[in-house]
């Protein structure tokens, strides 16, 4: 026995009399659902407002922002002394020049036929 499920036209087609009702009831919802936009003063044009575009979403994302900037900062990521080196954000531990290299141009190295997809 099959379940039945509601929801427009997904699996209407397979009953020829409640596709009939169906479509033969199109014009009365649709009138239906246009006098209920005008009753509330709604237009077609109108755009919801997305919940990431509140001002009080903005103002969070702005302290999330900040407080991501000051993590980065105690680890001196933004340090203005370069030393030429790749060094491990969390350990401070430095790359030798031969680790490096290898990460430096590892899609540019013969064998990487692939890392175009990667890169």
């Amino acid at each position: 026995m099959q379940r039945e499920k509601g929801g427009g036209i997904i699996g209407i087609t397979k009953n020829s009399s409640a596709l009939s009702r169906w479509s033969l009831s199109y014009n009365l919802r649709s009138h239906m659902s246009q006098a209920t936009r005008y009753l509330y003063n709604l237009s077609r044009e109108e755009t919801p407002i997305h919940t990431e575009s509140t001002r009080s979403r903005q103002a969070r994302d702005n302290q999330d922002e900040g407080n991501l900037l000051q993590i980065l900062h105690s680890f001196n990521l933004f340090c203005q002394e370069s030393n030429d080196v790749l060094q491990n954000i969390a350990t401070k531990d430095l790359t030798t020049e031969e680790i490096q290299d290898h990460l430096l141009h590892a899609c540019t190295r013969p064998g990487t036929e692939t890392a175009d997809e990667i890169c």
